[in-house]
C-alpha cells in the first residue's frame, strides 16, 4: 500500500482549517484600509494556504475516487463517525482568538502547529470538516481480508450514507494510508 506523503498529510491538515481561515479572512476584511486586508502579509499567506490545501484535498479525493487499487474485504461491523467532524470543529474555538498583534499570531500558530503534529502522528487524515462540506462521510469499520483472518479496524471515507452501507457484507475499498480507506462499492450478499 502506498503511503500518503508527509507534505500531502500536512496540506490535508491545513485544509481541515479552511473554514476557520476563511472566517478569519472575512473578519479581517476592511474596506476603509488601503490594503484589502488589515494584516495584508498574514492574510495573503493565509489565502495562499487555503487555496493550496483545498486544491490538494480536491486532487486527493479525485485520485482515490478514480484509483484502480481495489481490495475486497468482509465487513464485520461499521459505525458512523461523522460526529468526529463536529468534535474536530471544537478545536477551532481555541485558535479563533482575535489576531490583533504579533503575539496573538504567534500563539495561534503554535496552537495550530501542535494540533497539526497530533493530527498527522495519530493518522487523523479522515477527520476533516472539508470532507463533510464536499459530501463525504467517515466510518469506522471492522473487517476481515478473508473468512479465516482476525478482524482488523480501519477508517473509511465514503460518499455513501450510513444507511446505504450498514447492512453490507463485503466492501471494495482503496487503501489510502495505513488503516484509512476510500470506499468504492458495497455488496449485500449472505446477510
Amino acid at each position: 500500500m502506498k503511503k500518503v506523503s508527509l507534505l500531502c498529510r500536512i496540506l490535508l491538515f491545513t485544509s481541515s482549517y479552511t473554514p476557520l481561515f476563511i472566517i478569519y479572512l472575512v473578519n479581517d476584511y476592511n474596506k476603509a484600509v488601503k490594503y484589502w486586508f488589515i494584516n495584508a502579509w498574514f492574510d495573503y499567506t493565509l489565502l495562499g494556504i487555503v487555496i493550496l490545501s483545498t486544491l490538494t484535498l480536491t486532487i486527493f479525493l479525485i485520485y482515490y475516487h478514480k484509483s484502480n487499487g481495489i481490495e475486497t474485504f468482509e465487513l464485520v461491523n461499521i459505525r458512523n463517525h461523522d460526529d468526529q467532524m463536529i468534535s474536530y470543529i471544537i478545536t477551532y474555538m481555541l485558535p479563533f482568538i482575535y489576531i490583533q498583534n504579533a503575539t496573538n499570531i504567534i500563539i495561534n500558530v503554535i496552537i495550530i502547529v501542535t494540533i497539526g503534529i497530533l493530527y498527522i502522528r495519530t493518522n487523523m487524515i479522515g477527520v476533516n470538516p472539508m470532507l463533510s462540506i464536499f459530501g463525504y462521510h467517515l466510518f469506522s469499520i471492522e473487517y476481515r481480508k478473508d473468512n479465516k483472518s482476525i478482524p482488523q479496524i480501519g477508517i473509511v471515507i465514503s460518499k455513501k450514507e450510513y444507511y446505504e452501507i450498514h447492512n453490507a457484507t463485503k466492501v471494495k475499498i482503496t487503501p489510502i494510508h495505513k488503516n484509512i480507506f476510500y470506499l468504492k462499492e458495497v455488496n449485500y450478499e449472505d446477510k
